[in-house]
């Protein structure tokens, strides 16, 4: 587990500094890691972002307070519908 969330910070690290190149590195990696943990702290960078490095942030968020864990066992685990209904005759009387 330690190592998605770690690889869902990169990611999300690798992909903001290619949205926002002006920023610092150090900047995004405090946004990205504060948004993956639900934290809430900030540089001060985000009104200056661009939509879509937003739109990043956010799924981040998401993704960090779903956990990735969970995320891969709803895509990897399909519960199978294993129903079995009880037969048998009941004497009344």
């Amino acid at each position: 587990m330690t190592a998605l969330s770690a690889l869902v910070v990169c990611l999300g690290t690798f992909f903001m500094c290619i949205l926002e190149p002006a920023v610092p590195f150090e900047d995004i990696l405090f946004e990205i890691t504060s948004a993956f943990g639900i934290v809430g702290l900030s540089t001060g960078i985000t009104p200056g972002l661009s939509s879509l490095s937003k739109l990043l942030e956010v799924l981040v968020m998401y993704i960090g307070r779903l956990g990735p864990l969970t995320i891969v066992t709803i895509w990897v685990f399909k519960p199978t519908k294993s129903v079995s209904y009880a037969e048998g005759s009941i004497s009344i009387g």
